[in-house]
């Protein structure tokens, strides 16, 4: 059988992974960060590291069967970034209650902790940036630490709803519907429309045409992974006036979407719904 170490260290590990992924609001992270002057809840536990990787078996069970457990979820490590290196200044439940280092880290001194064992990204709010549902849920804009061997190598801020349409642009860029295999003008394969029975009419307006040129963003067999943005285009636009050209068959989607708006003098609007990207064509006011 594994030992009971080996388990927790185990799942230690893997919340380490996930966790980060997560928003986490001031009542429910773990973790919290001092860098100039402010603090800040992150999405991070860079303490997980040396947990799963540092700590012997007995300090690594008494943590956990003794603090982690007993106090779940209601305690907070704190974090400080101080000459451009990441310390641990303590672990403290929200009664006060603090986890004495001399436990956890051999010849603990008294002092805060040089975290070298940590290597990856701390994140927080940036001001008031309101939650945004990607393929994970973010804060809108973040500030991102790099930090290699507890030593901070980058501050940067990530703009995360910018982020996911620059992805989603790259993906239609990509893609080019209007070339022989995917030729939309021909009608669509067997395969195409069984799956998606209702996605060229019978009778079709020139409108009606280039909803359908726009109605794949990505070949059809192609499964999405679930960290890349999947994407729609919606027409609010008469686009009758618009013919098909053979020359329209060397650009992709995103091109199209440029060309179409820009030359028709039409308004292309990208939001973000639930995790979609949607593009729509709608007429200038």
């Amino acid at each position: 059988m594994k030992s009971t170490a080996f388990i927790l260290k185990i799942t230690l590990l893997l919340f380490g992974l996930t966790a980060p992924f997560q928003v986490y609001s001031a009542d429910h992270s773990e973790d919290f960060l001092n860098i100039n002057g402010r603090g800040y809840y992150i999405r991070a536990n860079p303490l997980n590291k040396y947990l799963s990787h540092f700590c012997k078996q007995e300090r690594l069970e008494k943590y956990v069967n003794t603090f982690c457990i007993p106090h779940w979820p209601n305690y907070t490590r704190h974090w400080e970034i101080k000459n451009d290196q990441l310390y641990i200044v303590k672990i403290e439940t929200n009664k006060g209650a603090q986890y004495p280092f001399t436990e956890l880290f051999y010849k603990y001194d008294g002092a805060p902790v040089f975290a070298n064992w940590f290597s990856g990204i701390l994140s927080y709010r940036r001001g008031n940036s309101p939650e945004l549902q990607l393929n994970h849920l973010y804060y809108e804009r973040e500030m991102v630490v790099r930090i290699s061997d507890g030593i901070v190598t980058e501050i940067f801020e990530m703009n995360h709803r910018k982020r996911w349409i620059e992805y989603s642009n790259d993906l239609l860029e990509e893609y080019f519907p209007l070339r022989p295999e995917n030729d939309l003008s021909a009608g669509i394969d067997a395969a195409a429309l069984a799956t998606h029975p209702d996605a060229i009419p019978k009778k079709r307006t020139q409108t009606e045409f280039w909803a359908n040129v726009f109605y794949y963003t990505a070949p059809i067999k192609e499964k999405k992974s679930r960290y890349y943005p999947s994407s729609r285009v919606v027409i609010n636009a008469n686009l009758d006036h618009i013919p098909f050209k053979e020359s329209y068959r060397e650009r992709s989607t995103f091109e199209l979407l440029k060309m179409i708006t820009q030359e028709e003098r039409l308004s292309l609007d990208v939001n973000i719904l639930k995790s979609v990207v949607v593009y729509t064509i709608n007429e200038r006011s």
